[in-house]
């Protein structure tokens, strides 16, 4: 996998850093004994087959952020004024995090069925949001004010941060219609969403009213990833179909097909949204113009 460090333009993949600050570490997650161990990246490659998957979240100005994989299940951030604190009270395997924008509160998802809002500073639980299902993913809005969780019984939740109550619900995508509880980005004025499930369907959803705006269709095969261009005209989708396409996010209209030879599993939108990069399950990275769907370079990962 490849997580994007957004602050500093640089890359994770499979656990080897580039352009990114020195606190930032690699951390080894065992999901069945529940461990979570930190490594300088230079050390990520001795990492034995007993771990199971690397974690990456970066904040700013903090460092990382890492969830256990079992019970009891914690949450650990290591940063260079705080070296290690243990977040502590999910009661069921912890599935994934996200910081807010600025690194002062960070939300966590469990199989317990509840979302965890937490006081980065201090350590502690701000709100607890229960979702009446388990969280299938959640992320927080651009303002740092609202985070959004999706439920595996296909519920939505926008949740005000300052007061931990529900803002938006829906418990469909629309009646009647497909369950979306994938994935979710948030627009950058924080008035739509773009969802996600495994189809090849795309959903923008009005935040404040959980009404549907429009749906993208184009996809052959399932949505794996998508991103938001910085002005929100566009978006981004990857997919299972060996495709990429960019959207007018206005009118749901395909822009560009942008074809791959295996499955498109990450998307980003760089230089103030001239540039699209995409990555491949073939662990290689595609550079596109965003403008006219052009390839501009191909950066096979080794």
């Amino acid at each position: 996998s490849a997580t994007r460090f957004r602050e500093h333009g640089g890359y994770a993949a499979g656990g080897f850093l580039g352009a990114a600050p020195p606190a930032v570490v690699a951390v080894a997650v065992d999901e069945e004994q529940g461990a979570a161990t930190a490594f300088l990246p230079a050390l990520a490659r001795g990492l034995g087959e007993d771990v199971k998957r690397l974690v990456f979240e970066f904040a700013r100005p903090r460092a990382q952020i890492a969830t256990s994989g079992g019970v009891p299940a914690e949450t650990v951030l290591l940063g260079p004024r705080r070296q290690r604190c243990n977040f502590h009270g999910h009661t069921r395997r912890v599935r994934g995090l996200r910081f807010s924008p600025l690194g002062d509160w960070a939300i966590t998802w469990s199989e317990d069925d509840f979302a965890i809002i937490w006081d980065v500073p201090s350590c502690s639980p701000r709100h607890f949001a229960r979702s009446g299902s388990v969280v299938q993913t959640a992320t927080a809005f651009p303002a740092g004010d609202r985070a959004v969780t999706l439920s595996k019984n296909g519920a939505g939740v926008v949740w005000d941060v300052a007061s931990g109550s529900a803002v938006a619900s829906w418990e469909t995508a629309w009646g009647g219609g497909p369950i979306v509880k994938r994935g979710v980005v948030v627009f950058p004025a924080g008035d739509r969403l773009l969802m996600w499930d495994w189809m090849p369907l795309g959903i923008i959803l009005n935040a404040s009213s959980a009404q549907v705006i429009c749906e993208l269709r184009g996809h052959r095969s399932l949505i794996s990833t998508a991103e938001i261009f910085p002005r929100g005209h566009r978006a981004i989708t990857g997919g299972l179909d060996y495709t990429a396409f960019v959207w007018n996010t206005s009118s749901c209209e395909a822009l560009h097909r942008l074809e791959h030879q295996d499955w498109v599993t990450g998307v980003y939108v760089l230089h103030g949204g001239g540039t699209v990069v995409t990555l491949t399950d073939a662990a290689s990275v595609f550079v596109w113009s965003a403008g006219t769907g052009s390839l501009l370079r191909r950066l096979p990962l080794e």
